[in-house]
């Protein structure tokens, strides 16, 4: 029974192992695509998701939340374009 629980165990921890070096791997090649594609901002866009966020948090009743995301970016917009960032 011992030897057939310990090969178990060494089953589970070599799938482990194996999971987290196929995880390192994926992680490293998503940061070279990412520096590799660099992908132009989109305003309208952005603009786009902020207004539906807004709309969204302010039909369930967030107001606080909404205004707050206003004012978070607004604040944004303002240090792009004065740091031009």
């Amino acid at each position: 029974m011992k030897n057939i629980w310990a090969n178990i165990k060494v089953s589970v921890l070599n799938f482990v192992e194996r999971i987290k070096f196929e995880w390192h791997h994926i992680k490293e090649i998503f940061r070279a695509f990412k520096r590799e594609m660099r992908i132009p901002e989109n305003h309208d866009l952005r603009i786009f998701f902020f207004v539906v966020a807004y709309i969204l948090l302010s039909l369930v009743g967030m107001y606080n939340l909404a205004h707050l995301l206003a004012f978070v970016y607004i604040i944004l917009l303002l240090e792009r374009k004065f740091h031009g960032n």
